[in-house]
């Protein structure tokens, strides 16, 4: 077997077209299993590193929201994107993700600008709330991005309603569920108006009507990220959800089985409210 210099040397002289047809004959499939046990150990490597911050990590997302809490310095606004230029809605089977791609917001927190990348639905909430754990029906997370890298990540929280919800309604959860091998849509971006979702209030409006927490937490799929990523969650729930809608969420996730990661410890971190 070559070892990592060899393989380099290799790599090199073929680029530098050194080598005859015949040498490179000999020595590809030799040069081939190399690259391929070297790939398979750095896969394995990696699923390793990210087990362990997923399963060890001591600011892991979500949490139980029930206090105590600490009073929030913290200064969040938000503002609304009238115009989208694309918008797309992603499924990931197996891991249960669904994501719309769309940038329907700015936000500023503590005069730090951040552009929305899209958002994730869960169902049911990732979240849950007092003593009892209870979850919301469906959980919207914003999820945006500064120029540094860092993550917000903002969740709005659904029950059932007796209505559907019209932004819900247009992302094209019912052509997935049509087609189960089809994983992501191009969605009309006309058709995604945030005041839709959020019963005719706009995001900033939602935010400033309702009491929230903030805490620092990490991504809530692999591979879990901890560095840079604080979490604002909105304790209105807001009622603009259809059962045959909720039904839709279940049909998308993997195997009909519920797309939310469970609770993790808090370890000793604050949340704050405002």
């Amino acid at each position: 077997m070559l070892n990592r210099i060899e393989v380099n040397l290799v790599r090199d002289e073929l680029l530098d077209e050194k080598w005859d047809s015949a040498a490179v004959a000999e020595t590809r499939e030799e040069l081939m299993g190399y690259l391929a046990k070297e790939i398979v150990e750095d896969k394995r490597e990696m699923r390793a590193q990210v087990a362990d911050v997923c399963s060890e990590g001591m600011r892991q997302s979500p949490i139980n929201i029930d206090g105590p809490f600490e009073a929030s310095s913290s200064s969040l606004s938000i503002t609304d994107k009238v115009e989208l230029q694309s918008a797309k809605f992603i499924r990931q089977y197996n891991s249960g993700i669904l994501f719309l791609q769309a940038t329907l917001a700015t936000a500023i927190l503590n005069d730090v600008s951040y552009s929305m990348k899209g958002a994730f639905f869960h169902h049911p909430s990732e979240h849950t709330f007092d003593q009892n754990h209870l979850n919301a029906d469906l959980e919207v997370q914003f999820m945006f991005s500064n120029a540094d890298g860092q993550v917000l990540m903002v969740s709005v929280l659904f029950s059932e309603g007796h209505s559907e919800n019209g932004f819900i309604q247009n992302m094209g959860l019912k052509e997935l569920i049509r087609d189960q091998s089809k994983k992501e849509i191009e969605v009309d971006p006309s058709s995604l108006k945030i005041t839709d979702l959020l019963n005719g209030k706009s995001l900033s409006d939602v935010l400033k009507e309702s009491s929230y927490v903030q805490y620092e937490g990490s991504l809530t799929y692999a591979p879990c990220t901890e560095e840079g990523v604080t979490w604002i969650v909105i304790l209105h729930q807001i009622n603009s959800l259809s059962s045959l809608q909720i039904g839709d969420f279940e049909s998308l996730t993997s195997k009909g089985k519920d797309n939310s990661r469970k609770t993790q410890t808090l370890n000793g971190r604050k949340v704050y409210i405002s």
